[in-house]
């Protein structure tokens, strides 16, 4: 029964500028499912906007992100509220905050204070007296080009004013808590905690395996490398086809891709030993990570943990966060040193090539092809989901919240 649930009769907002409802993996669609299930009454209130902004300089096309609202409402039982931005400038959106829920609800919980209007919820949050929990993203600054500075120093001033309204911080990797801290001279409490993936959607499928490598021509003794996502310049899209290559296993590059490193791909004669696909939805990205004997991620991501679900070899950077979480990890393969980074597992260093440290971790994951597959549920969302009813049960009873 609902009323026998932790969370029952507690009303929570989850406030973000971004939601796209065609990934379902995210920590919006993830944390209201969470609560709800949790017994809470949750309501999320984001944008109208993209993830992709149409400005944006790699050129890639905006999204469509409330073409699943109604469905993901209706199988994770909480409420979307979108609200069309009075104004953007990439991730910084003014929007008219909403009063009314914030008013209503016991609980606010704010993602990203980067995003601008998130300031605005949380001191409205705290002026009515609800506790504001905080989740903060962001690990450095970037400094590719002027405007980056400027949005750098922005996002700094917004995280100081938003750090005196909350009562507590929520992040992902350590990276994240470090920038915190040097935005802000507060120290609310702070907890590292990872996100996951879920185990529904992304676990082993042979017989995906079989298809898509069928539809990819890749034999059954080649090894199959994988690189998704959003395929801009900062994630060394060209240093990883060279390192697939050197390590003689085939490459599919899925996702949105930037025209100007395509170019680049085509000039140094790399065309043609890669596959490429578009941008692929849950479902068929678990094929594909089914499908793939190692799959590569030179940034930071929650696809860490959705490849990792279904068995693949999963090389990542390491980093601070590597070294403290994954390493003896079975799934994971690290390469490089966090010394290639400005920002952590975010920014490399002008000048640093992947390519030998990629081909040598490639190496070393591909040897396991042949060994049965064996999916990582360390960061898997049903733990995920565990602990965030913990903590929210925990700031209940804390703040004395009946519902």
């Amino acid at each position: 029964m609902n009323d026998q649930k932790p969370l029952s009769g507690l009303n929570l907002l989850l406030v973000s500028a971004f939601f796209e409802s065609e990934m379902p993996s995210l920590r919006e669609a993830q944390y209201a499912r969470a609560l709800a299930e949790g017994g809470a009454n949750v309501t999320l209130f984001v944008s109208t906007g993209s993830n992709v902004w149409k400005y944006n300089r790699a050129g890639l096309k905006p999204t469509d992100p409330a073409q699943r609202d109604e469905q993901l409402s209706s199988e994770f039982g909480f409420t979307v509220v979108r609200r069309r931005p009075i104004l953007r400038v990439s991730d910084l959106f003014v929007i008219w905050p909403p009063i009314r829920l914030i008013w209503s609800s016991d609980i606010v919980h704010v993602i990203e204070f980067r995003q601008g209007f998130t300031v605005l919820v949380a001191i409205i949050a705290k002026l009515f007296g609800k506790p504001v929990v905080y989740d903060h993203e962001q690990r450095g600054d970037r400094h590719y080009t002027v405007f980056h500075t400027i949005d750098s120093v922005v996002r700094r001033a917004l995280i100081f004013i938003g750090s005196f309204f909350v009562d507590c911080v929520r992040h992902t990797v350590i990276a994240n808590g470090q920038h915190f801290k040097t935005s802000t001279p507060r120290r609310p409490p702070m907890f590292m905690r990872p996100l996951g993936a879920d185990e529904a959607r992304f676990s082993f499928d042979a017989d995906r395996r079989r298809t898509l490598r069928t539809e990819l021509n890749v034999g059954p003794s080649e090894v199959l490398v994988a690189f998704t996502g959003k395929l801009t310049e900062d994630k060394r899209i060209v240093d990883v086809v060279k390192a697939a290559i050197a390590a003689e296993t085939v490459l599919v590059l899925a996702g949105r891709l930037d025209s100007r490193i395509w170019n680049q791909i085509v000039s140094q004669g790399l065309s043609e030993k890669i596959r490429r696909m578009e941008w692929l939805p849950p479902d068929q990205l678990a094929g594909l990570y089914s499908a793939s004997d190692v799959v590569v991620f030179t940034t930071f991501s929650l696809s860490y943990w959705e490849a990792a679900l279904t068995g693949a070899k999963v090389v990542v950077p390491k980093s601070r966060f590597f070294d403290a979480v994954l390493a003896g990890e079975d799934n994971f393969v690290g390469f490089g040193s966090a010394d290639m980074f400005s920002v952590e597992d975010e920014q490399y260093k002008a000048g640093i090539d992947l390519t030998e440290a990629l081909t040598s971790a490639i190496r070393e994951a591909a040897a396991a092809k042949g060994s049965p597959r064996k999916g990582s549920k360390m960061f898997s969302w049903s733990r995920r989901r565990t602990e965030l009813v913990e903590f929210y049960g925990s700031l209940r009873a804390e703040h004395r919240l009946n519902g």
